[in-house]
């Protein structure tokens, strides 16, 4: 999934915000060790990243559309204002009345 943020920036700029929310919560000790940065870093992903690309009511991403554009934020604001922190990603479809993309 990481190449298909790549190509939304809105999307990069909700992963940067939840985990610079979630670094300010850390400990000095916890900050220091590199493999929990990983897997901390590996959640912030799962519970962001990973709902707002499999979002059925999320458009697709066109560059340089303001309306496109404005829709999308609207979305991903509301998503960061609900999100479900420890509760698990599947949480977010229940409370955002989304169904997931199907394979």
């Amino acid at each position: 999934t990481f190449p298909k943020l790549m190509e939304q920036p809105d999307i990069m700029d909700a992963l940067r915000s939840s985990w610079a929310e979630k670094e300010s919560t850390l400990k000095r000790s916890e900050k220091r060790d590199h493999e929990f940065l990983k897997s901390v870093f590996v959640l912030v992903y799962h519970d962001t990243v990973y709902p707002l690309l499999q979002s059925v009511s999320l458009p697709e991403y066109k560059w340089a559309e303001e309306e496109s554009e404005g829709t999308r934020w609207r979305i991903i604001a509301e998503f960061l204002k609900k999100k479900p922190g420890r509760r698990g990603n599947s949480f977010f479809f229940i409370i955002m009345g989304n169904t997931k993309k199907t394979f």
